[in-house]
Parts: structure tokens; sequence; C-alpha cells
């Protein structure tokens, strides 16, 4: 079931180090081990449009779609389908080939489009981190969307041996960003892509 490429998180040892272990049945989820480090309130979902596997929490919706050649994930305290749109949430856009549609390497564009994101915004922080020799590009920044103060935590990854580019994103109003990222957290660190 976890057979890919490759597996990111984002500061793991920190995040593995606080969740609690659980109980959970091997029903539940194929690895037992893995299981036992989702956090309480959180289902490990895996993409059914191949985007990768990931933290939903207890109660939120999952929207996946195909547009072009990209994949989509989102997984969101609002209803897409029925709100038009959400307020707090994740999501994930998988796009292949990008060497064939850029002539730029995947880990490049990557770092190209993390550097695009911080022309726009506030940014409350950005950089570099390597995970199992892919490295993730962050910024997290502070945006007017629709009238209204969000803040968006990105994530950027190119992976160069299978040719993909990733943008992982967690967004909130200021308002209830505080209380939204303790949520968000666990998403952005813990993913199989």
């Amino acid at each position: 079931m976890f057979t890919r490429s490759f597996f990111l998180t984002f500061f793991a040892l920190f995040f593995l180090s606080i969740i609690p272990t659980i109980n959970a049945k091997a029903t539940e989820c194929g690895d037992i081990e893995l299981c036992k480090k989702i956090p309480p309130g959180f289902t490990l979902q895996e993409s059914r449009n191949h985007v990768g596997s990931f933290l939903r929490p207890d109660g939120w919706f999952l929207k996946e779609e195909i547009s072009g050649e990209t994949y989509a994930l989102f997984i969101t305290r609002e209803n897409i389908d029925t709100d038009g749109r959400f307020l707090t949430g994740f999501s994930v856009n998988k796009v292949p080939g990008i060497l064939t549609k850029t002539k730029t390497p995947a880990s490049k564009y990557a770092r190209e489009v993390a550097d695009r994101l911080r022309v726009t915004g506030v940014i409350l922080g950005a950089g570099i981190v390597s995970g199992n020799s892919i490295d993730m590009n962050i910024v997290r920044k502070k945006l007017d969307k629709d009238g209204a103060t969000i803040i968006v935590h990105y994530i950027t990854i190119g992976n160069d041996g299978t040719d993909t580019f990733y943008l992982i994103s967690f967004e909130a109003p200021e308002s209830l960003w505080e209380k939204e990222i303790q949520i968000g957290t666990p998403m952005l660190n813990f993913f199989a892509l």
C-alpha cells in the first residue's frame, strides 16, 4: 500500500516524537506500524487519483478532481460541493511530466514556484527542508483573498526521478489561523506521495 517512490515528512522527528501512540486495527490501515503514528482525530486518506496519502481530520470533506494534466485533492472543513469554495483546508496539486512541459527539471521548477510565491503577500516564513533526498520548499504568507486576509502555508516539491511537481498548501482565515494550524500541522507533516 505504501510502496511509494518516497515518503516525505516535514519536521518529522519533532512531530513523530510528540504524537501519542494510539491503538489501530489492522483493518483500518494496511501498515499497523504506520497506523500507530496517525494522531487521534485523523484518518489516513489514500487518493483515488494517485496523488498520494494524507491525513484527513474527522468530519472534514474530501474532493478530488482532474483538470487537464493536474491531479488535485482537497481536504476541507467546508463542503466545496455545496458551498462552492472553502475557507479552511489542505490541498495538493500533482503535475506529472514537468520536464516535458517546462524544459526544467521538477526540483528546479519547484524552487522557481516557491520563489514566485514569495513575490506577493506578506512573507511570514520561508526556507528549504530536506527530506529523503528530495527538498521541500516552504513559503508561509499572509495575503488578501476575496476581501479577507488569509494565511497560506505552501510546500513545493519536485521529484526528478518521477518528473513530477507537487504544490501542497494549507490555508485558513487569519482570524482563525492559530486554531486551524493546530489541525493543519499534522496534515503538513505526515503524507506520502
